[in-house]
């Protein structure tokens, strides 16, 4: 779901401004929604840094042509509509994907994609500062 995502950033279909707030948001919500307080945080942050290196960084060669289709998809609606469908098709891909706590576990994955592009800012600020 990571790497399927940043393909949605990374195409630009949705603004990186509008991207970011719009996921930001939900974040939010969701972490509200389950009343996570600050040691339910760290601990959900802490377990997340331990198993980041298992996230696949890039899409596979069978997932690129969903991805393109999924971009396709979003370019179609009208801008003010894009980042809620994306945010309403991983809502229901999550749903699918988990039988009991399907709420629980889209926090906790808008909380693996939080944690992925701020490694990812993080590295191309270095890069440019380095540069």
């Amino acid at each position: 779901c990571v790497t399927l995502m940043r393909a949605v950033r990374d195409s630009q279909v949705i603004g990186n401004k509008r991207f970011k707030a719009w996921t930001d948001f939900i974040r939010t919500s969701l972490e509200k929604e389950h009343q996570l307080n600050t040691t339910m945080y760290k601990a959900l942050n802490k377990e997340i840094r331990e198993n980041y290196s298992y996230f696949p960084r890039n899409l596979s060669e069978s997932e690129q042509p969903f991805a393109q289709s999924l971009i396709d998809l979003i370019k179609d609606c009208p801008d003010r509509r894009r980042a809620p469908l994306l945010a309403d098709l991983m809502h229901m891909h999550i749903n699918r994907l988990f039988e009991e706590n399907q709420r629980t576990h889209e926090m906790i994955w808008y909380n693996i994609f939080s944690t992925a592009n701020l490694k990812e800012e993080k590295i191309f600020n270095i890069a440019c500062h380095s540069a």
